[in-house]
């Protein structure tokens, strides 16, 4: 919340971020997923951060998207996934 986070790089452990963990974060630019698991956001988790333009989850087989958690950020964010994966999005 309101970090001074620009980048964040999470290990393939790492599957879901929790409900308003980068909220406010006012520097972030971009975040990356190593996992290669389902990948989900909870409820808000990034709202408000409004440099935010890039997810990357290159090893996602599945990847849970709502609108709802990029409440105040960019109107365009991209999003880089395998050709495989599969987007599951409530927009």
């Amino acid at each position: 919340y309101q970090s001074s986070l620009e980048y964040a790089i999470f290990p393939k452990n790492i599957n879901s971020i929790g409900q308003y963990s980068f909220h406010e974060c006012l520097k972030l630019k971009s975040i990356e997923f190593l996992g290669n698991d389902n990948l989900s956001f909870d409820f808000e988790c990034f709202c408000y951060s409004f440099k935010l333009n890039i997810i990357s989850c290159p090893n996602a087989n599945i990847i849970h998207i709502d609108s709802k958690y990029f409440r105040g950020c960019p109107k365009v964010i991209s999003l880089y996934a395998s050709a495989g994966a599969e987007i599951q999005k409530n927009i």
